[in-house]
């Protein structure tokens, strides 16, 4: 759909991830090792992003950009985002679609497996079409 997807690291395995998930894809850029600064700068000047519970998900919100946050094992009502346009996917709450995505492809970690990228996208595409 002609997105350009930009992809963070914060160390070695997190950095194979998404080399893995680019490779042969060349709307999908993994970033270079950047600050803080750098990277709220990709975010201030990004459509919004899709996290999971990490701190840039908080810098999201802070920045006021449309942030889909995916969670698996924390709880949201802990540690989540607030402000505007900040929404939430648990992974709990498609349990019944576990079962199937298990058996596909590995997702680590495993409590993400329900979680399809269809479910993902479809939400945060709502999110951005305003």
């Amino acid at each position: 759909q002609g997105w350009q997807i930009k992809l963070p690291w914060g160390n070695d395995q997190e950095y194979a991830r998404a080399e893995r998930l680019a490779k042969g894809n060349t709307r999908v850029k993994v970033l270079k090792k950047m600050t803080l600064c750098e990277i709220s700068h990709i975010i201030a000047n990004g459509r919004g992003c899709i996290s999971v519970d990490t701190g840039l998900s908080h810098l999201s919100a802070a920045l006021n950009k449309p942030n889909l946050t995916l969670f698996g094992p924390t709880n949201p009502g802990l540690v989540g985002g607030y402000g505007n346009n900040q929404q939430i996917l648990l992974a709990t709450d498609h349990r019944e679609q576990a079962i199937t995505a298990q058996n596909s492809i590995k997702v680590e970690p495993a409590i993400f497996s329900s979680l399809k990228p269809e479910i993902v996208w479809d939400v945060f595409n709502q999110m951005v079409k305003h």
